[in-house]
């Protein structure tokens, strides 16, 4: 087996801008219906869906948090026009928002020595480490 093989597909450093990944959107989903079903829980018929306001308020959050000034609007994603999200808009927006979360040198620094499968440089370092310890214990 070449250890080689899989070097050449990752980036030599870090990326800066890493898109946020499809579970990440399934997790904030999950809690938002968790909240939605604490404050429907006295409701005849819970549904599946969660509230565009709430929608709006939490996706204007996490452009904030992530430093986008895109302007978003959760009313383009009510496929069905109902005044809420289910999973399959949230798809949507995942989709075409495509948003992305940006890394100070720092934390690309960090990201490099901690996870070897970042890229190629966190790789070799990994790499040298593990052969710097067993020399050092041979």
């Amino acid at each position: 087996p070449n250890l080689f093989k899989a070097l050449p597909q990752k980036p030599w450093l870090v990326p800066a801008v890493q898109p946020l990944q499809l579970v990440f959107f399934r997790k904030v989903f999950v809690r938002l219906m968790n909240v939605k079903m604490l404050q429907d829980a006295g409701a005849d018929n819970p549904d599946e869906d969660i509230p565009l306001m709430i929608v709006q308020r939490s996706f204007a959050r996490l452009c904030r948090l992530l430093r986008d000034d895109r302007l978003f609007d959760a009313k383009r994603y009510d496929l069905n026009g109902d005044g809420s999200a289910g999973w399959w808009e949230f798809l949507a927006m995942w989709k075409q928002e495509q948003l992305c979360k940006r890394l100070s040198p720092m934390e690309r620094v960090y990201l490099t020595f901690e996870d070897p499968q970042s890229s190629r440089l966190g790789w070799l370092i990994s790499f040298c480490v593990f052969v710097g310890i067993l020399v050092s214990a041979g």
